[in-house]
């Protein structure tokens, strides 16, 4: 649809089911940028390998993002288990 990108997209999602506790955004070329550009105070953006972009982060490929979920994930269980106790 003309006129509509990612953050345009997202701002919709925001509005519809928003709120959210917590936002990562990652992205790896020009279209993602629309979206770091429009997301909210406290949000994290990644950019995926290298150039300038809006995003608050960079890493340099898919394989350091799927790190960072594992840790993110190692992290959340660690928590609830220590919750538990």
């Amino acid at each position: 649809q003309q006129g509509l990108d990612k953050g345009r997209a997202y701002e919709y999602v925001r509005s519809e089911f928003g709120p959210f506790d917590f936002v990562l955004v990652t992205g790896d070329d020009r279209t993602d940028e629309d979206l770091f550009a429009r997301l909210d105070n406290g949000a994290y953006s990644i950019k995926v390998g290298g150039g300038q972009s809006m995003a608050n982060a960079a890493v340099g490929s898919p394989g350091s993002v799927r790190r960072l979920l594992d840790a993110l994930i190692t992290a959340k269980e660690s928590s609830l288990e220590s919750d538990r106790v």
